[in-house]
């Protein structure tokens, strides 16, 4: 799971330099005006977390959960960290976060 969390860092910092890395309850996060995205580790996969995320389901298929705020997606592989989609979104939580 290294590979793909150094894989999304680089794409998080890519698709939003002016995020603020920190780290909150023992997981990496990014931080616009509020907390933007969150990465949490699993055996078999990470989330990608969107802590605005109940408002970007209806535009992102990929986007899973139940929340009412936090949402996830779950990434599997590098070339899905990679993909246009994970930037994509990425993007559209940062816009999100300056509104």
């Amino acid at each position: 799971m290294g590979s793909i969390a150094r894989e999304l860092r680089k794409a998080i910092r890519s698709a939003a330099p002016e995020l603020e890395e920190c780290v909150k309850w023992n997981a990496p996060n990014w931080r616009g005006r509020a907390l933007v995205l969150c990465l949490m580790v699993y055996p078999d996969h990470l989330n990608l977390g969107l802590w605005r995320g109940a408002e970007l389901a209806s535009s992102f298929p990929m986007v899973e959960g139940t929340g009412k705020s936090l949402r996830h997606v779950k990434v599997k592989s590098l070339a899905q960290a990679r993909s246009v989609g994970i930037r994509a979104l990425v993007l559209a939580a940062v816009e999100l976060d300056r509104r």
